[in-house]
């Protein structure tokens, strides 16, 4: 997860998925996504206004996202069960799929993307704030490259909001008490 694409977004197509198995069967378009998010990924169907066809683009050659450590600076892939863990994948290479609990002792600023491959992003698309010691977020990286302002910003799972109304995201650093299971890319 790199970012939150809003309803309406726009894509430039390079690749659909198979049909994914659950409550709604949806497909999920992969390629550039316009808008704030301005990057390589994967958006559900329902959640595009536009699709251009299937077309060469910005994306890597055969990716349609990036490798961790083009936009991460640190991960919680080290945290132990005893600061929360995290929830592993089944198969190789084990990697977290949620992130570790962590406190926040001040009310959190919410946003959907920040842009952790780039350095100087502003965050954009603001989400409702988080309030303070919520017990509510799992954190799961920390951003490659700081904001204009100097600040690094963490991808968090909010998780006291359903995923429909997006409950990934990112929080500035000094808005956490800790990162747990710290471990550099």
């Amino acid at each position: 997860m790199v970012g939150n694409c809003l309803a309406g977004t726009h894509l430039r197509r390079m690749a659909t998925s198979s049909q994914q198995a659950g409550p709604n069967n949806v497909y999920w378009q992969g390629g550039y996504i316009f808008g704030h998010f301005r990057g390589c990924g994967w958006v559900e169907d329902d959640y595009l206004s536009d699709v251009s066809p299937l077309s060469e683009v910005k994306c890597q050659l055969g990716s349609v996202g990036y490798n961790q450590s083009e936009f991460q600076s640190g991960t919680n892939e080290a945290a132990t069960a005893a600061q929360g863990g995290c929830t592993r994948q089944t198969v190789a290479p084990f990697r977290c799929q949620d992130g570790t609990a962590v406190n926040n002792s001040v009310q959190c600023p919410f946003y959907a993307n920040i842009g952790p491959w780039e350095p100087n992003r502003f965050a954009e698309d603001p989400m409702p704030s988080i309030p303070a010691n919520s017990g509510w977020i799992r954190w799961r990286y920390r951003t490659k490259y700081p904001d204009l302002s100097g600040v690094y910003w963490v991808l968090i799972h909010n998780t006291n909001v359903v995923s429909t109304l997006g409950n990934w995201g990112f929080v500035p650093q000094w808005c956490v008490d800790s990162l747990p299971g710290w471990q550099a890319v």
